[in-house]
């Protein structure tokens, strides 16, 4: 009877060591692995955008802020009607964000009778399966000249555009 107990607690054991080392060798997604399975990380396409600033140039200095393929903030100066900037295979998790500030140029005379206060901030991520993840923050506005410095002061330069998207 000692036997039997004995050989059933030995196939017990057999089993439960079998079934434990199969799992980290069958399950590659599992962070623990360590059975030699190879595991392809996840990566995102993201693009980032500002476009349509028409008159946006002529009043307001634009500063781009976004986050790199490595999570690192990265600021540029953007003078164009539009600014792009893409990176491609992205490994994840990551969050992809970008920062619009707009800052009241020196020395503007505001000498037309309205400007128009347009820009589109954009962000695309794309997933390996091409799904997309798009946010936009779009704006079209017609300003008078005797509106304009105000409008500047309270919104441009008080209310940065912020869109993000975290990436698992």
């Amino acid at each position: 009877m000692k036997q039997i107990k004995f050989l059933s607690m030995l196939l017990f054991l057999a089993a439960t060591a079998t079934f434990m080392s199969c799992d980290k060798e069958d399950n590659p997604s599992d962070p623990g692995n360590t059975g030699g399975g190879s595991t392809t990380p996840k990566t995102v396409n993201i693009t980032y955008s500002v476009g349509d600033m028409r008159d946006m140039t002529e009043l307001v200095d634009v500063t781009v802020e976004y986050n790199d393929s490595t999570g690192t903030k990265v600021t540029e100066q953007s003078i164009s009607l539009s600014w792009e900037k893409n990176l491609k295979d992205v490994k994840t998790p990551v969050t992809a964000k970008l920062i619009v500030r707009y800052k009241a140029k020196e020395g503007v005379t505001y000498d037309k009778e309205a400007y128009r206060i347009s820009r589109d901030v954009r962000l695309s991520v794309t997933t390996p399966d091409d799904k997309n993840i798009y946010q936009s923050s779009p704006l079209n506005l017609t300003i008078s000249k005797d509106k304009i410095a105000d409008y500047i002061k309270e919104y441009l330069e008080n209310k940065p555009d912020s869109i993000s998207v975290d990436c698992k």
